[in-house]
């Protein structure tokens, strides 16, 4: 059987090719790391009201009305879920259906009507200077028709319109940058933060001085002063080392060629891969869904089959481990931590995913270097900051 297992030099090799493609992306559109900015500052300091917080994730959707105060939030109605239409059961899916179920939830939340909405959107989405974001395009095996392309807050907007719900402004931003807004109010050093999702896909953000983002001075947009949150789109990496069961399930997959690094560590393609280097237990519940895989990997068994989930889990944090490196790379090394937080279903799963993550930072940049830290209801929390910044 192929390996999966990465040694320390290889994972170095991994963080070094992910600092030059981001260093590509924060030049150029259109690179493998697409290096998104968000328009986003830092939350500020003395932030208060209330926001409504819409978070589309890559299985299930929920809203919420949230308070912020004194640098806190607290959730004061909600959060009120439903599934995300998807598609993915082969039955289409179109934009009315698609937003026409974010209205059904808010229509449920009696504090919502005339909030500022922070809607944290989970896929690649260009973010523009008025705070509404274009769709690039669909991840994790979503296909919704008449979307692709289009304004999703104007989207979002629309489908509350119709249901005489009163929006308020939006504010659209991705699941990993709400995940960094939501650490940045943890930590006074707001800036040195880092946002991390491990769930059905995979994602990180992070702040970076407007003048490294040099591609905006080419565009029709001002060069920001001081810091600036980015969505990296790094589910899109394309990591050294990977095996020939990854180029499997991307051969099969409706996106050949991209998100590999996704289709390496997230809940949504770990179980394929078992499927592929196991092929005569492709229809077993390991091979369907990744909590399935989790409980064979440390449910106490053991067998090849065990050794191979485990072993799924464990290359997983490394090549986490080794994208936050990348990442951790254009903060300042002036001894204070970098605080990241980590969100999603792999990410959160197991205890031991995020210690090996932090025993492998600390080889790859440095004891002390990186700070773990979790917050209930992170994307929530950063789409309230967002709504009301």
């Amino acid at each position: 059987m192929t390996a999966l297992a990465l040694d320390l030099l290889q994972l170095a090799e991994i963080k070094n090719a992910l600092v030059a493609r981001i260093e590509a992306g924060l030049a150029k559109d259109g690179q493998e790391i697409k290096v998104l900015p968000a328009f986003l500052a830092p939350p500020k300091e003395g932030l208060t009201g209330r926001a409504l917080a819409i978070d589309t994730g890559g299985t299930n959707l929920r809203a919420a009305v949230l308070e912020v105060s004194s640098q806190a939030t607290r959730v004061i109605e909600g959060p009120i879920g439903a599934t995300v239409p998807s598609g993915r059961d082969g039955t289409p899916v179109d934009r009315d259906a698609f937003f026409g179920v974010h209205a059904d939830i808010v229509a449920k939340l009696k504090l919502a009507r005339g909030l500022p909405i922070g809607f944290c959107f989970s896929y690649p989405s260009a973010v523009e200077p008025s705070l509404d974001a274009r769709l690039i395009s669909w991840t994790k095996g979503i296909d919704v028709e008449g979307v692709v392309g289009t304004l999703v807050g104007e989207g979002l907007v629309d489908a509350l319109k119709k249901r005489d719900l009163a929006p308020g402004r939006v504010t659209v931003l991705n699941d990993t940058v709400a995940s960094l807004l939501a650490a940045s109010s943890l930590t006074p050093a707001s800036s040195r933060t880092i946002g991390l999702i491990v769930g059905t896909g995979h994602n990180i953000a992070s702040f970076f001085a407007g003048e490294r983002i040099t591609k905006l001075s080419t565009q029709k947009v001002p060069v920001a002063h001081g810091v600036m949150a980015v969505n990296l789109e790094s589910g899109n990496f394309h990591p050294p080392f990977l095996t020939p069961f990854d180029d499997a399930v991307d051969a099969r997959s409706d996106n050949h060629g991209r998100q590999r690094m996704e289709k390496a560590v997230s809940g949504f393609y770990l179980p394929q891969i078992f499927a592929a280097a196991m092929p005569g237990r492709a229809h077993e519940p390991a091979a369907q869904s990744a909590k399935a895989l989790h409980e064979l990997a440390y449910g106490g068994g053991s067998g090849a089959d065990v050794d191979l989930a485990r072993a799924l889990f464990e290359r997983s944090a490394d090549l986490v481990a080794a994208a936050l490196a990348a990442v951790g790379a254009f903060h300042a090394a002036d001894g204070a931590p970098i605080t990241v937080l980590g969100e999603g279903s792999v990410y959160r799963s197991d205890p031991r995913y995020a210690a090996r993550i932090e025993a492998r930072l600390s080889i790859l940049a440095g004891a002390g270097r990186f700070r773990l830290v979790s917050a209930p209801d992170a994307n929530l929390s950063g789409s309230a900051w967002a709504a009301l910044g």
